[in-house]
């Protein structure tokens, strides 16, 4: 389960980020992309993962080292490696791409294979919070609202989630609303709370529409 959960993440993450993120790219890699992400099947997974590691040749771009990490994690067209996926997302989170660091963060906390750790994932999540990743922000302040892999700070979390929140990011709204409605890291105010659970069930969280 953790590991088809780990999964769809990362293709929540690869599937969200449009074609400008590639910046020069050519028609190829386009389509090695598609074909990665399973929209296309004019060619094998294999095919595709030629035309990327090949595209690294030229430059070290951050969406296609992303790509590649999830390709090596999963075996898609190439032997799993997890070693090599790994240092993928991190050099591909140092070159600016924000999910990376997401990516990274979910393989350390969700690993099935024996590999899983917290503290890891917290600062793998931590240094996209840093780049301004809403996915990150969330990422981090779930760990401080947990405790995992760091020390529980209620107050740190909700900097974080409001960060997140004030940029309609839906998870994070409905963090935020719980913590005021508990009084975790903040005052108790259940007239904040309801603001920003149901503003995150307007933006379709189910937690927030269970919540109301």
């Amino acid at each position: 389960m953790r590991k088809n959960l780990l999964k769809s993440f990362l293709f929540v993450a690869l599937a969200a980020a449009g074609l400008s993120t590639y910046g020069q790219t050519n028609e190829e890699m386009r389509l090695a992309v598609d074909i990665l992400k399973g929209k296309d099947t004019s060619n094998s997974k294999t095919w595709a993962v030629d035309i990327l590691e090949q595209s690294l040749q030229r430059k070290r771009d951050a969406f296609a080292l992303n790509v590649l990490s999830i390709a090596y994690l999963h075996g898609l067209g190439v032997e799993a490696d997890t070693l090599k996926a790994i240092a993928y997302m991190e050099e591909s989170g140092a070159n600016g791409y924000k999910l990376a660091y997401h990516n990274l963060g979910m393989f350390y906390k969700y690993a099935s294979d024996g590999k899983q750790d917290f503290k890891k994932a917290y600062e793998a999540f931590k240094k996209g919070a840093l780049t301004g990743s809403e996915s990150c922000c969330y990422d981090t302040g779930f760990m401080l609202y947990k405790g995992l892999g760091c020390q529980q700070d209620y107050a740190a979390a909700v900097d974080l989630f409001r960060q997140a929140a004030d940029r309609d990011h839906a998870p994070s709204l409905f963090m935020l609303g719980l913590c005021y409605r508990n009084g975790y890291g903040v005052e108790r105010d259940a007239e904040r709370a309801k603001f920003y659970l149901e503003r995150a069930a307007k933006l379709n969280n189910q937690d927030a529409m269970e919540e109301l």
